[in-house]
C-alpha cells in the first residue's frame, strides 16, 4: 500500500501505525521521539490514555473539563521522558467546553494512530469552536530544533452526523512543509472552489467516525525560532465538500488529540556523547548528581553503571547518587555511595556510546549534633513550653528521647530555683522563613515562673545517647543547653517609620543602613502599624495585627492618587526605621519577629534579608510587579511569627527595612505592622530607646501617639510650660482643637 508510510521509531513503539498518508512515500523516516497529547484523558476500555502521553488542556482557556494546565513539555510515548518540544494552547474568544464525542471506526487512520495513546471519545473531550462568535483554538509548538523536521497529526470525532459542522485547520509560522493528510481531508488541491491556501485543510469533524480523518503535515521546518502554530476554526465555506451549507449557528470542533514527532535530517547517526559526566566530591548529607548529554538518531536510552555493574532503574540522562547499597532510608549521598560511575547511551543506530568514568567521593559526616538554644514560649493551646533547637535531625528511635523524665531544667546561677521535669516532650519542625529546623519541645501543664536574673541549664539524662543520621552515627557530646527567659524589645509596633506610598520604585540601596532617607518627596514619616483599604473610611481604626493588637498608627494610600485614572493598587511599598541596641551581641541571641504583612513582605535588618512572608525567595522585588506569590487573601493575610539567629544585629544603631507587596491590582487592603524582640540564654541589657511623640491629623481632629506605650502625655498652653500630666489621655489621644494653642511632651 502506498498510503502506509511508517516512521521507523513509531513502527518500533506503536506497531504499524498509519502515521504518513501521502502517496509520495519513498523510504521510512528516522524519528528521535514521538509524542501524543490528550485534551481530556480517559480510561475507556480499548482507548485508555497512555501513561506516556501528556494531558495539557487544548481549549486555550484555563479550567473546565480538561483542567488548568495550558502549556508544558511533551513526552516520548516510548520512554515517558520529557522531550524539548513544548505545547502551548491559547484561544481567540472562548471555545466551548463541550461534552459529547465519539470514536473513529476500527481500521480508520484516526483509529490506527490514536488508539491506545489518546482516548478520543470519552466524555467531556470535545472543544466547540464557533464562526458566529469567532472562537478559535490555537496550538503552538515551540522549543523545536531548526536542524530537524517534524510531523504533526490531529483529529476530533463528534460522531453525530452533523452534516454542516466542519473544521478548517491552518498550519502557520513554519518555513516549509509537505501535506500528509489522510483520505477525507480537503485542501486547495482536491476542493478548489473553497479558496483554501497552502497549509490549510478541512475535515468533517461533526461526524468523522467512518472516515477517521486525520489532518497532518510532514517535513515541517520550524525555522530559526523553532516554533510553528496550528489554528483550528469552524469551516464556514458554502457549500461544504458534502454539498451542504455550514451550520454557523452551532459548531465545528477543535483538535482533541494530537501527535508530534521529530525526524532526523540526513543519514541516521549513532549516539554521540557531547558532555561527559564529571567527578563529584561532596559531603555526606548532600545529594551528588551525575549528568550526561548525548545526541544521535532515534530515541536514546541510558544505562548507568557503578564499578562496572549496572544500576537498577538508572535509565535517564541524570543520576542521583544515593542509596547505592540499597539500605539507606535517606535521600542523600553516603560514603558507601562513593565509586566509579559511567553511562552507556543506546540509539537506533549502532554502536552505543560509553561515557568516560566519573569518580564520586562522599566525605563522611564527622560533626556531632548539638542543642543550639532554648527559649520559653506557648503552644497553640496556650500551654507553657520550652523550645530547644537541634542542629540536625536525630537518628534515635523517637521513644529514646521523648519521655519527659529524660529532660530536667535546673538553675545554674542566680536567685531562681529549679524548674524540674517537663510534663511531656514532643519532636517537631519549625519553619522560619524558608528554613525548616528540628525542635524538641518541653511542655509544662502548670505555668511556671522563670527568674529573669537566673540562668538555667536543660539536661538530657537518658543513658541512650543522642546520635545523628550519618552512615557512621556521631554522638552528641554535650546533651545540655543554657536557657534564660530574658527578652528585650528592640522595635515596638507603634515606633515611628519612614515610609513611601507614592507608587515609585525605591532608590538603590534603600534597605541599607547608610542610605539617606531625608528626601521628603519620597519618604514620609509616621508611627506603625500602617493600614489602607478600599472604600470609606480609607483605613481601619484598629490594626489587623493580632499580637497585642495596637491601634493603626498611620493611614497610607492604596491607589496612586496622583493619577486619577489609575484605580489599581500601588504594587509595592517601602518602610525604614532605626532602633538602638545596647545589650550584648552574643552567639545564642535569637530575634523574634511578630507582625502582619498583607499581602506579603520582606524584612531586612542592617541591609541583610532575614524574613519573607508570602513572597517567593526567587522574587526580585521589582516595584511595578505584583510580587506576592500566595493566593489573594483579602483581610485574612496571616499574622507572622518568625524566629531567627541574631547574627545580623549590631551593637548600637540598627536599621530595619520592609518591602511590602500586593497580590494584585484590586486587593481590598494593605497592612504592615512589625515588632522585634531579642531573646537569649544569658542575661542581656535591655535596649532602651528615648520616648518619642507623633502628631497627625485625622479629618478635623488631631491625633497624638507616643512611645513607650506606658509613658505619660504632658501638655501645656505655652512651649515653655508649665507641663501637666493629662490623666484622661489614652494612647493614641484624639481631640478636636479649639481655643488656645496646646503643646505636648511624653515622659517615660
Amino acid at each position: 500500500m502506498n498510503n502506509t508510510r511508517v516512521l521507523m521509531s513509531i513502527t518500533r513503539t506503536i506497531v504499524t501505525a498509519f502515521v504518513g498518508f501521502a502517496a509520495s512515500s519513498a523510504s521510512p523516516d528516522t524519528t528521535n521521539w514521538v509524542a501524543f497529547n490528550d485534551h481530556t484523558p480517559g480510561t475507556t476500555a480499548g482507548w485508555a490514555t497512555s501513561p506516556n502521553a501528556t494531558a495539557y488542556n487544548m481549549r486555550g482557556v484555563s479550567g473546565g473539563n480538561a483542567g488548568t494546565v495550558l502549556s508544558g513539555s511533551l513526552k516520548d510515548i516510548t520512554t515517558g521522558t520529557s522531550v524539548p518540544a513544548v505545547l502551548t494552547s491559547s484561544a481567540v474568544g472562548t471555545p466551548d467546553d463541550f461534552g459529547s464525542s465519539g470514536y473513529p471506526n476500527a481500521g480508520t487512520p484516526a483509529y490506527v494512530l490514536f488508539n491506545g495513546k489518546v482516548d478520543l471519545g470519552n466524555s467531556q473531550s470535545m472543544i466547540g469552536i464557533r464562526s458566529s462568535s469567532g472562537s478559535r483554538q490555537i496550538l503552538t509548538f515551540s522549543n523545536l530544533d531548526p536542524s530537524k523536521r517534524y510531523i504533526l497529526k490531529g483529529t476530533s470525532v463528534r460522531g453525530n452526523n452533523y452534516t454542516g459542522r466542519w473544521t478548517l485547520v491552518s498550519l502557520q509560522g513554519a518555513d516549509s512543509w509537505t501535506d500528509d493528510h489522510s483520505a477525507a481531508v480537503y485542501t486547495a488541491g482536491n476542493y478548489t472552489s473553497a479558496g483554501l491556501t497552502n497549509g490549510q485543510a478541512g475535515y468533517w469533524s461533526g461526524e468523522n467516525r467512518a472516515d477517521g480523518a486525520v489532518v497532518g503535515w510532514k517535513d515541517i521546518s520550524p525555522g530559526a525560532d523553532g516554533t510553528f502554530n496550528v489554528l483550528c476554526q469552524q469551516w464556514a465555506v458554502n457549500p461544504l465538500p458534502n454539498g451542504v451549507a455550514p451550520d454557523t449557528a452551532n459548531y465545528g470542533y477543535g483538535f482533541n488529540g494530537i501527535m508530534l514527532a521529530e525526524v532526523e535530517v540526513g543519514a541516521p547517526q549513532p549516539p554521540l556523547i557531547t558532555s561527559q559526566p564529571v567527578n563529584v566530591t561532596t559531603n555526606e548529607g548532600a545529594a551528588a548528581r551525575l549528568t550526561v548529554v548525548a545526541s544521535g538518531s532515534g530515541s536514546l536510552s541510558y544505562q548507568w553503571y557503578r564499578n562496572g555493574s549496572a544500576i537498577s532503574g538508572a535509565t535517564t540522562p541524570s543520576l542521583m547518587v544515593t542509596n547505592m547499597n540499597g539500605a539507606s532510608p535517606y535521600p542523600w549521598s553516603q560514603p558507601s555511595d562513593s565509586g566509579n560511575y559511567s553511562v552507556v547511551v543506546t540509539g537506533s543506530i549502532n554502536p552505543p556510546a560509553t561515557s568516560s568514568v566519573a569518580v564520586v567521593t562522599i566525605n563522611p559526616d564527622s560533626i556531632a549534633p548539638s542543642l543550639l538554644w532554648a527559649i520559653q514560649d506557648t503552644n497553640s493551646l496556650g500551654a507553657t513550653i520550652i523550645r530547644i533547637a537541634v542542629s540536625e535531625e536525630l537518628a534515635n528511635n523517637v521513644n529514646d528521647y521523648i519521655d519527659n523524665f529524660y529532660w530536667n531544667v535546673r538553675a545554674v546561677s542566680g536567685p531562681g530555683g529549679d524548674i524540674a521535669y517537663a510534663d511531656s516532650v514532643i519532636l517537631t519542625h519549625v519553619t522560619n522563613g524558608t528554613v525548616i529546623t528540628p525542635e524538641i519541645q518541653l511542655e509544662f501543664n502548670t505555668p511556671f515562673t522563670v527568674d529573669p536574673d537566673t540562668t538555667y541549664r536543660i539536661y538530657y539524662e537518658n543513658s541512650v545517647p543522642l546520635i545523628d543520621r550519618a552512615q557512621t552515627p556521631n554522638q552528641m557530646a554535650d546533651p545540655t543547653v543554657l536557657f534564660h527567659s530574658h527578652t528585650a524589645t528592640l522595635l515596638a509596633f507603634d515606633d515611628s517609620w519612614k515610609y513611601s506610598d507614592v507608587d515609585l520604585a525605591a532608590p538603590s540601596g534603600w534597605q541599607l543602613p547608610g542610605f539617606n532617607d531625608s528626601d521628603t518627596s519620597f519618604w514620609k514619616s509616621g508611627p506603625g502599624p500602617f493600614d489602607a483599604k478600599r472604600g470609606t473610611p480609607p483605613c481601619r481604626a484598629t490594626s489587623e495585627v493580632n499580637f497585642d493588637l495596637p491601634p493603626v498608627g498611620t493611614c497610607i494610600v492604596i491607589t496612586n492618587l496622583a493619577n486619577a485614572a489609575n484605580t489599581n493598587d500601588i504594587p509595592s511599598y517601602y518602610f525604614r526605621t532605626h532602633f538602638n541596641y545596647s545589650g550584648q551581641v552574643q552567639s545564642n541571641l535569637m530575634l523574634r519577629l511578630r507582625g502582619k504583612f498583607d499581602d506579603g513582605g520582606v524584612v531586612f535588618l542592617n541591609g541583610v534579608e532575614i524574613a519573607r512572608v508570602g513572597i517567593d525567595a526567587s522574587n526580585a522585588l521589582t516595584h511595578a510587579n505584583y510580587n506576592v506569590s500566595r493566593p489573594a487573601v483579602g483581610n485574612d493575610a496571616p499574622d507572622a511569627e518568625l524566629l531567627f539567629p541574631g547574627n545580623t544585629l549590631h551593637s548600637g544603631d540598627n536599621v530595619v527595612a520592609v518591602y511590602l507587596g500586593q497580590v494584585n491590582g484590586t486587593s481590598s487592603d494593605i497592612t504592615m505592622g512589625l515588632r522585634i524582640t531579642a531573646t537569649t540564654a544569658n542575661p542581656v541589657v535591655p535596649a532602651v530607646s528615648a520616648p518619642s511623640l507623633s502628631i497627625s491629623t485625622v479629618g478635623a481632629d488631631v491625633r497624638v501617639s507616643w512611645t513607650p506605650l506606658g509613658g505619660s502625655l504632658l501638655e501645656a498652653t505655652s512651649v515653655t510650660g508649665p507641663f501637666t500630666t493629662n490623666t484622661a489621655a489614652t494612647n493614641p489621644y484624639q481631640f478636636t482643637p479649639s481655643g488656645a494653642q496646646r503643646y505636648f511632651r511624653v515622659a517615660q
